[in-house]
């Protein structure tokens, strides 16, 4: 499995930086070569073609080949483990990840009275009727073994979670996994519902095509279309806000600061581009703030860059408290920029620092290019 991880890493440092892995054209062209999709094995299928056909020569040809091991051996080892049922019944497991539980419409609450918050996946186990799943799957694609193996491994991680929960629904985020489908044809099977919450920001990208879930929840009826477009199945989706994004804010506190700069994943050269941009507005009297991203960000290198500015702790500033702070939330393209339309802020696309990414950012539907804002470009030469 070490193997794949490796891969998979060279594949995300590939990608890192970039709006597009390969050309809005390129996708297209084999978004439209594939057919109509019969079933959810088929979307399944397609949506892993569209993958892998982003990838290298070499990337499909290795993780193939290190998965044909993988698959053989985890099936029988897999089939082998015994797990006791209901450990602790529960309405519906969320598979969260330490992913902020705001993330779930408050319809999914209203719904569920008792959600498991599962962090770990741990637990995997192939009974009889997984392992028949699975070979129905082998039989239809004999030879792509990777696709095969991240199948298989997904149906022991849900029937291991329904043999311990025993959920009417199992809610996760994995629109962009080539598993999906074929895993809401298994919840099926299994009697429970499978339900997809929408948990970042969105981009017309093969990557997320063809996916079906019993109900998919979206934050508005542009990434509805968007997924629509990118032949998703289209009568799964659910509009609705979640919490993550409506956030109570309090208006009786005075911002402190005319605009901060939310950080993605940004290497040394973007992140000087940015303090240039920054020193600008605060030689213009502007009020600026910095806060990195809790997850990508290289904090160390952020404290080195913007020496002088004033840097949000994510750990102990949440995000709600750094909105009340400031009156301009400024980025690329991070899903904070959508927080703040939803939350009466002042919108500052960083249009400077990738010129390419964001000219590329108007050929993907990005959601924020149709909401009001302004650029940085503007907000600098404003006297």
């Amino acid at each position: 499995m070490k193997l794949l991880s490796l891969l998979k890493r060279v594949v995300i440092i590939t990608k890192k930086d970039k709006v597009m892995i390969c050309s809005l054209e390129k996708q297209k062209e084999i978004l439209c070569s594939l057919s109509e999709p019969k079933d959810d094995y088929e979307r399944s299928y397609f949506q892993y073609i569209c993958q892998k056909r982003q990838m290298g020569f070499l990337f499909n040809i290795l993780s193939n080949f290190s998965a044909f091991f993988l698959f053989i051996i985890f099936y029988f080892k897999l089939s082998l483990k015994v797990m006791s049922k209901s450990v602790t019944e529960c309405e519906a497991v969320f598979l969260s990840n330490d992913i902020s539980r705001n993330i779930l419409p408050d319809t999914l609450y209203e719904e569920f009275k008792e959600i498991m918050y599962n962090n770990n996946f741990d637990a995997f186990i192939l009974t009889k009727d997984d392992k028949r799943f699975v070979r129905g799957l082998w039989k239809r694609h004999p030879l792509s073994f990777y696709f095969l193996y991240k199948c298989m491994m997904k149906i022991s991680m849900y029937s291991a979670q329904i043999q311990m929960y025993s959920p009417k629904a199992i809610i996760t985020y994995s629109e962009y996994s080539f598993t999906s489908s074929v895993l809401t044809t298994y919840c099926k099977l299994m009697n429970v519902e499978h339900i997809n919450v929408m948990h970042g920001e969105k981009l017309f990208d093969i990557v997320d095509s063809f996916f079906r879930f019993d109900r998919c929840y979206v934050w508005d009826e542009f990434y509805k279309d968007l997924f629509i477009k990118l032949r998703a199945y289209n009568n799964q989706f659910i509009v609705e806000v979640p919490p993550s994004l409506k956030m109570d804010l309090s208006y009786d506190i005075k911002p402190i600061y005319d605009f901060t700069y939310y950080l993605m994943n940004e290497n040394e050269v973007q992140l000087n581009l940015i303090k240039n941009s920054l020193e600008t507005l605060k030689s213009q009297n502007k009020r600026i703030a910095v806060r990195p991203h809790p997850r990508y960000s290289n904090k160390r290198l952020i404290s080195k860059v913007f020496n002088g500015f004033s840097i949000e702790d994510c750990p102990i500033v949440s995000i709600k408290e750094s909105f009340e702070k400031t009156s301009g939330i400024m980025s690329q393209y991070s899903t904070v920029l959508l927080q703040g339309s939803y939350n009466n802020k002042n919108i500052i696309i960083d249009n400077l620092t990738n010129e390419e990414n964001y000219k590329r950012l108007f050929e993907v539907d990005y959601i924020m290019l149709s909401k009001p804002h302004k650029l940085l470009s503007e907000i600098i030469n404003e006297r």
